[in-house]
Parts: structure tokens; sequence; C-alpha cells
């Protein structure tokens, strides 16, 4: 919910008619709930397919958490914390495969 209130209150400075950006804010959610859907019928044969995007979705994820919703992270315009996260998620991930 937070998330979402800080998305509204700067987005609404930027837009003109509150009604269309409610309209957007109640759209979101059924066209992700689709999309959703639509990926999973489409891949749910192919795991291999479907284990990579999962991945490399986490991994842009993980990389806006500290990039851009972490703003302590932020060193004048270095991306080297948020790069870092992912390295570091990325060597985690390496290892447990190997592991296994």
């Amino acid at each position: 919910m937070p998330e979402g209130f800080a998305a509204y209150t700067e987005m609404s400075q930027n837009e003109k008619s509150a009604s269309r950006l409610w309209l957007i804010f109640l759209a979101i959610p059924l066209v992700g709930t689709l999309c959703a859907w639509l990926g999973f019928a489409w891949l749910a044969a192919d795991q291999q397919i479907l284990g990579i995007l999962m991945l490399f979705c986490s991994g842009g994820i993980l990389y806006l958490i500290f990039d851009d919703i972490a703003p302590r992270a932020h060193l004048k315009h270095n991306d080297f914390p948020a790069v870092g996260a992912v390295s570091g998620f990325l060597l985690g991930l390496v290892g447990t495969m190997l592991i296994h």
C-alpha cells in the first residue's frame, strides 16, 4: 500500500486528470493477472524457459529495490550498490546450483 500511495502522489503531480489516473491504477491489477495467466498457459509445458524468465525477472526486481526503492543505496548517482546486490544474488545462486 505505501508503494501505491507514493506512486499515486508522484504521478498525480504530472497527470492532468485524476479520473484517468484512477482508471490506470484500477486496470493495472487486471492486466497483470491476465498477463500472468497467459504467460503460465503458454509456458507451462516448457519449464526451462519459465525458469529462465523467472530468474531474469527476480534479478530485475532485486536491482529495482536497491537502485530505486532504497534511496540510501545511492552514492551520488553511483550504480555500484545496485549492481553489487545483483552480483551477490548471482553469486549465491551459482553457489547453490553448484552445491546441489
